[in-house]
């Protein structure tokens, strides 16, 4: 019978959105009641920043797409543009509504000239989210690599973990520019320091590898550990697989069982796999 084996995720995690709590993205910057009472007063900037924590179910809210669509929709007939440039992906993916093309567009065209306008003059925030629009060809439009470098690393220069993060997954691909791992670990380090959740656990899997630096299973564990820690679920799993296998650290199925335990309580299917295997060897 063929043995089974626990799974290590080694794929590097992709998409700029932060997530991460030591980070403190902005949205979660405020207490959920002043967030909310200014939401319900109109206030456009808290009405994206509430669609954020019900998008990704946190700062004190269970996730509901739904929920977040009502909030972003509102800040963003009110013109908030970073909310217009989401309410377009939101129509073009079907997240949380019906998949509109042609509302996805029309958002679209409301919100690009605002964030190049607003990216040309240096606003960082909009540089990263019109690199994220040429990276990904969404919500309307084709998609430019060399764009995307070039407003990522505007972005990335000014210190966003957000575009430092993206920036090194162009390296790390070779997207738009020569593939380069030494240049990834840069920038993925940088996004790390900052506290940025996949940064850490990218960096985790560059020292795991030993691409574009020296292999390091202790380094590799520092930075699972450190993403693990605010919640990130592949971080967790691949944590847990370090305690396994003893790879870093000391062994044990003990630790392993709790971190694999704390991913699969978020649905992850492969901590739930991982830990099906453990217990069956105890």
């Amino acid at each position: 019978m063929k043995k089974m084996l626990s799974t290590l995720l080694l794929v590097i995690a992709l998409s700029s959105s932060c997530y991460a709590t030591n980070y403190r993205p902005d949205y979660l910057a405020q207490p959920l009641a002043d967030i909310q009472q200014l939401a319900q007063n109109n206030n456009p900037e808290a009405q994206y920043y509430l669609a954020k924590r019900y998008s990704f179910g946190q700062g004190g809210v269970k996730q509901s797409d739904r929920k977040a669509l009502k909030w972003v929709k509102k800040s963003a007939e009110q013109g908030y543009v970073f909310a217009q440039d989401w309410l377009a992906v939101m129509y073009k993916s079907g997240k949380g509504t019906m998949q509109s093309n042609q509302k996805a567009l029309e958002w679209h065209k409301k919100s690009f000239p605002k964030l190049k306008k607003m990216a040309d003059q240096g606003n960082k925030k909009a540089q990263n989210t019109l690199g994220l629009i040429y990276d990904t060809g969404s919500p309307i439009g084709k998609k430019s690599y060399k764009e995307a470098v070039k407003w990522y690393k505007k972005s990335a220069k000014q210190g966003l973990a957000d575009a430092q993060f993206n920036l090194a997954n162009m390296y790390f691909n070779g997207n738009g520019v020569k593939k380069s791992y030494k240049k990834a670990i840069i920038w993925y380090r940088k996004a790390a320091e900052q506290g940025f959740d996949r940064g850490q656990f990218n960096l985790g899997n560059m020292y795991f590898s030993g691409n574009g630096v020296k292999k390091s299973y202790k380094k590799a564990v520092i930075w699972y550990r450190k993403a693990a820690e605010q919640g990130l679920a592949d971080a967790q799993i691949n944590l847990g697989y370090m305690y396994e296998k003893g790879l870093g650290l000391k062994k044990s199925h003990a630790k392993a069982i709790e971190f694999y335990q704390k991913a699969a309580k978020q649905g992850n299917k492969i901590a739930e796999r991982n830990l099906n295997i453990l217990r069956k060897k105890k």
